[in-house]
């Protein structure tokens, strides 16, 4: 990595960490200059940093506005949990159908690391960063789509902010994450799945209540049946 791009991952990675945080709070004004002065960088790859994650959705540019921290709602949040649980499922499976021993390897490593965060006694959400990511980016990591893993990495990243901000309970604990790692090693395609998917409910559950839990299953439920006639219209063109 040239010094230049290795400035701008840790520019877009200490912005991205602040915006998640809340420290920049949503709707507040992004101020490049002020910022590489706080962090003694130079405010070029902060610039680029910027672009990056309005990309991301964590920024939006407006003209006369300038770069500002994307604002939340509960619509937001619910769609981006909804879209997860639409889009995980075909990652995990692409996973665990290819895994090999890098992918179990990693994943133990991961779930290891992990364990010690819960055992630390996290305070917050945050505490259990970057662990908690780490092994969720595990189970997908061997997908072979780095489209998806890019995706994904993003949907996660705002479910994080989502959580952080409205103070979510924590109902996902180190139990649930065990359950989750013992049906990967053991390639349960179908446990790891309903395991990962009831991860997101749950979170949804508590941070929203149960209408926007219910919304949610009926978006999944109008897209049920999509598969076979995508399945359908591809095979005709083999």
């Amino acid at each position: 990595m040239t010094e230049i791009s290795s400035r701008t991952a840790w520019a877009e990675a200490r912005l991205r960490s602040t915006i998640v945080s809340g420290e920049l709070t949503p709707g507040s004004r992004i101020r490049v200059e002020e910022l590489a002065e706080r962090w003694q960088v130079s405010p070029t790859p902060l610039r680029e940093a910027v672009r990056t994650l309005a990309g991301e959705g964590l920024i939006t540019l407006r003209p006369q506005r300038g770069a500002r921290v994307a604002e939340i709602s509960a619509a937001d949040m619910q769609d981006v949990y909804a879209t997860r649980v639409l889009l995980e499922p075909i990652v995990l499976r692409l996973s665990l159908e290819r895994a090999d021993e890098t992918w179990y390897d990693g994943l133990r490593a991961a779930f290891v690391a992990l364990e010690a965060a819960f055992a630390a006694g996290p305070a917050n959400r945050l505490d259990l960063e970057p662990e908690h990511g780490d092994f969720h980016r595990a189970l997908r990591s061997a997908s072979g789509s780095p489209s998806l893993l890019r995706i994904s990495e993003q949907l996660s990243t705002q479910s994080l902010r989502y959580e952080v901000l409205t103070d979510a309970p924590s109902v996902n604990g180190e139990s649930e994450h065990r359950e989750l790692f013992e049906a990967a090693l053991a390639l349960d395609e179908q446990a790891v799945i309903a395991l990962a998917t009831l991860h997101l409910g749950r979170t949804v559950k508590s941070a929203l209540g149960d209408e926007a839990l219910a919304t949610m299953v009926e978006r999944v439920a109008h897209a049920r049946g999509l598969a076979a006639p995508v399945l359908e219209a591809l095979t005709t063109l083999v």
